[in-house]
């Protein structure tokens, strides 16, 4: 494996070594939220969860809303492990 040195200016830019690739925070938040529905508050992602429950009964699947970090909106997804 390669090491990757990071320069000053990457460092202060937001870039982080990860196996030897640099991965920028901006990439990060750009992946979090893409092809997820946005909802204006906790009650109606809530609310989105609980129908797509409904709509996917057979599969037992539980849904939650959470608040996202980047884009400070809120999410549809399963509870983390």
């Amino acid at each position: 494996m390669v090491k990757a040195t990071l320069r000053a200016e990457e460092y202060a830019s937001g870039a982080t070594e990860l196996d030897g690739r640099l991965a920028t925070k901006r990439r990060d938040r750009k992946k979090s939220c893409l092809g997820k529905q946005k909802h204006l508050s906790h009650d109606k992602a809530v609310a989105a969860a609980k129908a797509l429950e409904k709509e996917r009964s057979d599969s037992f699947e539980k849904f939650y809303g959470y608040a996202c970090r980047y884009c400070k909106k809120y999410h549809v997804g399963h509870r983390s492990r």
